[in-house]
C-alpha cells in the first residue's frame, strides 16, 4: 500500500515545486498589469490627452520614452494660434503668460534633425500663426550627437514584457513601495498625487509630468521633495566643457534651422527664434574661455543674419536674470521665461499682443529670484527652496493659476 502511495507523494511534491513559483509569477505579473492599467500607463496617448484636457491632469510615465509621439497628439488634439518649440529648455512656458491658445512643444526638438521632423508635424496639423523656436547655442557644434533614433519618434508598444516586468524590478530595489501599488488599484480614475489627478507612475509617485498644455511640473527638487542633481552648477559647468564645448561648426545644421524657419514662414507663420540664456555663472565660465566654445560664438552671429525676428539671450545680463532663477545650469526657470518673453514683446507686436502682459510683470515684481511662480501643481504647503545651495532667499510666493 504504500509503495502505492510514494509516487503520487512524490509526484505532488514535484507539481507543488513548480507549480506554486509559477503561479505566484502569474498572480505577481497580473498584479503589475493592473498597477499599469489603473496609473494610465496603458492607456493610448490619445486617451491620456482627452483626460489631461477634461481633468487637467498631469502625465508623467515612467515607462515609455514617448515626448515625442505624445506632442504630436497634443498638436493634433489642442489646436493653438502660438506655439514654443524646443528641447526641454522650452518645457517652463506656461498658457498662464499667453491669451492666445497656446501650446509646449518642448522636448520635441532636441537637435537640428528633430527640429526638421517636429516642423514637418506641426505643418501636418495646421500651421499656427506664431512658433517661437528655442535654439540650443550647442546645436552647430559638429562634435554632437545629432542622429535621430526610430523610438524616438514612433509611438511605443504600450504593453510589452519590459513595461509588464517594470513594477515587479521598481518594488524589488525600493524604487516602488506596495503601499504606492495597493493605493493605485484602488483609487479613484485617474488617481491623484495630492489633489491633483496624474497618468503615469512618475505621476503617481512624484506629482511630475506633462500639464495639457504640453509645459511641464517638474520640480520636485524645486520644493524641496528631492535633491537637485546640479547643486552650485557643478554638473552644468562640468558639461559645458566636456561636452559643449568646440570649435568645429556644421552648416548642414545651419541648413536644416534655415530650411525649418523658411517652410513654416511659406505657410504662413511667424517664426521668432531664440537662443536662451545660461546661468550667469555658466555663461561667465564660457566667456572665461572663448577660444572653447567657437562653434557657439559663430552659432550667435549666423542666426542674426538667418532670421530678423531673432533674439539672443544666451547672456542671461541682457534679461537682469540670476542664478536663483535657473532650474540648473541650462534651463531658465518660469521667471527667465517672463524676462525673456516681455524683452521680446517689446520688439515684436505680433507677440505682445498674444501674450498677458500684466501678468508677467506681476510675475517679476512678485517673484524675483525665484524659479517658479505658476505652477498651479504645487501643493498649498509647499515652497521654494534653495535647491541648487547658491544662497537664494527665494522670498515671495504668488498664488497658483
Amino acid at each position: 500500500m504504500h509503495s502505492d502511495l510514494l509516487p503520487n507523494s512524490a509526484a505532488k511534491r514535484y507539481l507543488m515545486f513548480w507549480a506554486l513559483p509559477l503561479v505566484l509569477l502569474f498572480f505577481a505579473v497580473l498584479v503589475s498589469a493592473l498597477f499599469l492599467w489603473r496609473s494610465g500607463e496603458l492607456r493610448s496617448l490619445e486617451s491620456i490627452v482627452g483626460i489631461q484636457e477634461e481633468q487637467n491632469a498631469l502625465y508623467g510615465t515612467a515607462i515609455y520614452s514617448d515626448d515625442h509621439p505624445y506632442k504630436q497628439v497634443l498638436l493634433l488634439n489642442r489646436p493653438a494660434e502660438l506655439v514654443m518649440l524646443g528641447s526641454s529648455r522650452a518645457l517652463p512656458a506656461v498658457q498662464q503668460m499667453f491669451r492666445v491658445p497656446f501650446t509646449n512643444l518642448g522636448r520635441m526638438a532636441n537637435s537640428t534633425r528633430h527640429l526638421e521632423i517636429a516642423v514637418d508635424d506641426i505643418l501636418a496639423s495646421g500651421a499656427p500663426k506664431i512658433v517661437v523656436m528655442m535654439l540650443d547655442f550647442w546645436w552647430l557644434n559638429a562634435e554632437t550627437y545629432e542622429a535621430v533614433s526610430p523610438t524616438d519618434i514612433a509611438p511605443p508598444q504600450r504593453l510589452s514584457p519590459e513595461a509588464l516586468l517594470a513594477p515587479l524590478k521598481w518594488l524589488v530595489e525600493g524604487k516602488l513601495t506596495l503601499t504606492e501599488v495597493v493605493r493605485t488599484l484602488v483609487a479613484d480614475d485617474p488617481p491623484l498625487y495630492g489633489n491633483v489627478p496624474v497618468l503615469g507612475i512618475r505621476g503617481l509617485t512624484r506629482g511630475t509630468g506633462f500639464a495639457p498644455d504640453g509645459s511641464r511640473s517638474d520640480q520636485e527638487t524645486v520644493y524641496g521633495r528631492s535633491p537637485a542633481r546640479d547643486v552650485g552648477f557643478a554638473i552644468s559647468l562640468s558639461e559645458a566643457f566636456e561636452d559643449w564645448d568646440g570649435e568645429q561648426v556644421d552648416l548642414e545644421r545651419l541648413k536644416r534651422i534655415y530650411e525649418s524657419i523658411r517652410r513654416l514662414e511659406e505657410a504662413g507663420t511667424t517664426v521668432i527664434t531664440v537662443m536662451p540664456p545660461v546661468a550667469p555663472t555658466v555663461y561667465k565660465a564660457m566667456r572665461d574661455a572663448p577660444e572653447r566654445f567657437a562653434t557657439v560664438w559663430a552659432f550667435q552671429e549666423f542666426m542674426t543674419k538667418l532670421n530678423q525676428h531673432h533674439f539672443d539671450f544666451l547672456n542671461p545680463a541682457l534679461l537682469d536674470a540670476e542664478d536663483c532663477e535657473f532650474l540648473d545650469g541650462y534651463h531658465g526657470g518660469q521667471l527667465v521665461f517672463a524676462r525673456m518673453l516681455l524683452a521680446i514683446a517689446r520688439a515684436e507686436s505680433s507677440m505682445s499682443s498674444a501674450l498677458d502682459l500684466d501678468l508677467l510683470h506681476a510675475m517679476i515684481d512678485c517673484c524675483s529670484g525665484r524659479a517658479m511662480a505658476l505652477d498651479i501643481y504645487r501643493r498649498p504647503t509647499e515652497r521654494e527652496v534653495d535647491f541648487l545651495g547658491l544662497g537664494c532667499p527665494k522670498t515671495g510666493v504668488m498664488k497658483s493659476g
